[in-house]
């Protein structure tokens, strides 16, 4: 420390400074990062390309589940059957909304490779 004419002033001041704007600007970065990641646990799991396909029996048990689980569509009896990735959709629905309820949950299964929802019907 050295007095200049009534000014005081820190040989390391300006050092002390940086290192400060450095903490600072690293904090901010971390919870920002932590604020982007924390919406992204919610997101689907993104299929890997590599992995084994899906036999059709285990296809028709993960559309059954989704739709037994769903609070709109597991309250109808919609039947699955599943031909070579391909879900085929039958029964009886309210209307158009649950049909597209469980059109969408079908769609967003691993393995379902296409929909077809001819014999899914309104009452």
């Amino acid at each position: 420390m050295s007095s200049d004419r009534g000014t005081l002033t820190f040989s390391g001041g300006l050092r002390i400074v940086r290192a400060m704007k450095r903490w600072i600007l690293l904090c901010a970065f971390v919870s920002c990062l932590g604020w982007l990641t924390a919406g992204c646990t919610n997101l689907p799991a993104i299929d890997d390309p590599l992995a084994e396909p899906a036999t059709d029996a285990d296809v028709t048990s993960a559309v059954e589940n989704r739709l037994s689980e769903d609070g709109i569509t597991g309250r109808f009896m919609i039947g699955v059957t599943t031909r070579d990735g391909v879900v085929s959709l039958h029964g009886r629905v309210p209307d158009a909304a649950v049909k597209l309820r469980a059109l969408a949950l079908v769609k967003s299964t691993p393995g379902v490779l296409g929909v077809i929802d001819d014999d899914l019907r309104s009452f």
